[in-house]
């Protein structure tokens, strides 16, 4: 078991360019020991960029401090203790990446043992409304008269909520509209139509919603 446990959150996780995103370690003493020689280094992905004498410990600012060259905290923690460091990321506005992480490499002295442990990984994403469009049908082969049932499921592949999505599907040719026969989300939907659109309501991220209806062959 880790004697330090390293906690990392930001104020972001959906950023855009040029954003500054408030950074927050927090370091707790869960060892029988007093922690000394507590020593900071972070790995910043591309397009991440440390934001100039943000660094603040414990509510003291400390101007010179930079994580990616690394630095020593002003105090040890004693048993059951915590510090804290907060300090502010830029998001370059001219990067071409998507995603951008954080880690932190802790070093760290407790009794007469001397380790380095990362801290968790922080994310962060450029929005992303992304979803995709299946089509199915219940028939590959049908005659004149026969009832298709069409089924559309729309899925958020992105890390935004879709809001308000809306389905419109004109009817092809040689076939006409089976009226009442639109449901969404398992519930019925009688006066919706495909050909003029309809709303399957809001997507959340890793979410899905379906809708089907039935023609008739002409």
């Amino acid at each position: 078991m880790n004697e330090l446990m390293k906690k990392r959150t930001g104020s972001k996780d959906i950023v855009n360019l040029g954003d500054e995103v408030n950074q927050t370690i927090t370091l707790t003493n869960r060892s029988e020991y007093e922690i000394t020689n507590i020593q900071i280094k972070d790995t910043f992905s591309e397009g991440v960029n440390f934001k100039a004498n943000s660094i603040v410990i414990d509510g003291a600012s400390y101007t010179g401090y930079n994580p990616i060259n690394g630095f020593t905290l002003p105090s040890s923690i004693k048993v059951g203790s915590s510090a804290t460091i907060t300090y502010r990321i830029i998001i370059d506005s001219t990067t071409t990446k998507e995603s951008f992480a954080i880690v932190s490499a802790v070093t760290y002295t407790f009794d007469t043992t001397t380790v380095t442990e990362n801290s968790d990984t922080y994310t962060m994403e450029l929005p992303n409304g992304d979803i995709t469009v299946e089509m199915t049908v219940d028939k590959l082969v049908a005659t004149k008269n026969d009832e298709i049932q069409y089924t559309i499921k729309v899925s958020n592949i992105g890390n935004l909520r879709n809001t308000a999505v809306t389905i419109t599907d004109p009817m092809p040719d040689g076939t006409s509209f089976v009226e009442k026969s639109v449901i969404v989300n398992n519930t019925s939907q009688p006066t919706y139509n495909p050909a003029t659109g309809f709303s399957v309501g809001n997507i959340d991220p890793n979410s899905s919603a379906t809708a089907s209806f039935k023609v008739k062959l002409i």
